[in-house]
């Protein structure tokens, strides 16, 4: 398969004087990630060689995550996906995520323990939603 620069795949298949002349249907493989094409019917003459291709497409979908309690918010909790750098408020939908399993992480908010690391996996065309990510308050002992 040769990458396109738009994030696209191309499968090519060539079919050569190997084959008897006929009617052959080209089948493309599963890829995780992205939709293959549909199949391909081609004609093969004897002792010709006859081409197809098809395009993959990349599937894509949305991530929406609520953090709670809303204290915690107001005190400026925020979350992003692992390996990318802007940090996303409450209930902000990133859309445009690459189908991949993903972990989001949470921002570190004075007097509030943030919850752990979690992974979510993002699916083709669907927003996946994470709201059970839940801030504990720190409590500080004073004599």
């Amino acid at each position: 398969m040769a990458p396109y620069g738009d994030g696209h795949l191309v499968e090519q298949r060539s079919y050569g004087d190997r084959d008897s002349g006929g009617e052959y249907t080209v089948e493309f493989s599963d890829l995780a990630g992205w939709t293959k094409p549909v199949n391909q019917p081609v004609t093969i003459s004897d002792g010709q060689t006859a081409s197809t291709s098809g395009t993959y497409a990349q599937q894509f979908g949305s991530l929406t995550v609520t953090i709670q309690p809303q204290p915690a918010v107001d005190a400026g909790a925020k979350w992003r996906r692992v390996g990318t750098s802007a940090w996303q408020d409450s209930g902000t939908t990133e859309s445009g995520v690459r189908w991949a399993p993903c972990t989001i992480e949470f921002s570190d908010v004075f007097g509030w323990t943030k919850p752990a690391n979690r992974p979510v996996a993002i699916s083709d065309g669907r927003t996946t939603t994470s709201n059970r990510d839940l801030y504990s308050p720190d409590w500080f002992f004073c004599e």
